[in-house]
């Protein structure tokens, strides 16, 4: 569910699956001409908890993965 929507500024969105919850934030701003991504992101729960170490390891892929995916919806 989307809970903040500033276009051209940021956006944000909450999730829930079994034995998680999730918040995501994403800050787009300015400089020297091009657009800098800030991501802020915070995960509870069991799942959360059990699946930490994992997380941890695939978060840059799974970043960059998004920020890749961003990239092309905002070039066509």
């Amino acid at each position: 569910m989307l809970h903040t929507v500033e276009p051209c500024k940021n956006f944000g969105w909450t999730g829930k699956t079994f034995g998680m919850f999730a918040i995501h934030n994403w800050t787009l701003t300015e400089l020297n001409g091009q657009t800098i991504v800030s991501v802020d992101e915070s995960m509870k729960g069991l799942l959360a908890k059990l699946l930490k170490r994992s997380f941890n390891k695939n978060l840059e892929k799974g970043m960059q993965n998004w920020l890749d995916l961003l990239k092309q919806e905002c070039e066509k």
